[in-house]
């Protein structure tokens, strides 16, 4: 699965909050020596040593969020490492945007502001809006989602993977430790390319 992974590519991984690095793909990854690739995570919190690690290897030329929460003992890496803030409810219908093709979405968010710096900005019925382009990657990196047992739909992990998954050409999913593979979400399977097992399983 990570032979698809190419210099330049754009990767969607989960929130970090749920630790979104598995470790079997960081080392293969590292391994790999991939260079200038974009990763897009819709939340940063308490980021685990993986992600820190992802970040500091050097292979990652871009980084678009919606906010570090919690950042202790997480530093900005040195080197050309290009951050985009954007806001979160802006990113997620981003991201939708890119899994049903759309143009993009228009929004009120950051006019008058310098996150209009840039935009292509449209009138709609005599208000402004920004024209925020879709996002889409060509690999989504995801833990499976575990949620509660017989109500995964409910779960706020699972509405994310699924959006992530939508967005991108090619989606990975780990085997989350301590789950069970039976509950993953059915509704990813038609989405998902490779699964990897828990390594400790």
């Amino acid at each position: 699965s990570l032979s698809y992974i190419q210099d330049g590519m754009t990767l969607m991984i989960g929130s970090a909050e749920l630790h979104a690095v598995p470790a079997l793909f960081l080392k293969g990854l590292l391994q790999k020596k991939a260079k200038h690739l974009t990763l897009i995570v819709p939340e940063i919190h308490s980021p685990d040593q993986e992600f820190i690690q992802l970040l500091h290897s050097g292979i990652i030329c871009r980084l678009i969020t919606s906010g570090v929460h919690h950042p202790t003992g997480m530093e900005i890496p040195n080197g050309p490492l290009h951050i985009s803030l954007v806001p979160h409810c802006v990113l997620v219908e981003r991201i939708r945007a890119g899994g049903r093709g759309l143009g993009g979405i228009l929004t009120p968010v950051g006019i008058g502001t310098d996150l209009e710096v840039d935009k292509q900005i449209i009138m709609v019925d005599g208000r402004r809006f920004l024209l925020e382009k879709p996002l889409f990657a060509d690999v989504a990196i995801l833990f499976n989602c575990v949620g509660i047992p017989g109500k995964c739909n409910e779960c706020k992990a699972y509405e994310m993977n699924r959006l992530l998954a939508e967005a991108s050409e090619l989606v990975i999913v780990y085997e989350k430790p301590g789950s069970c593979a039976e509950m993953i979400c059915e509704t990813l399977h038609e989405r998902i390319d490779y699964y990897v097992k828990n390594e400790a399983g």
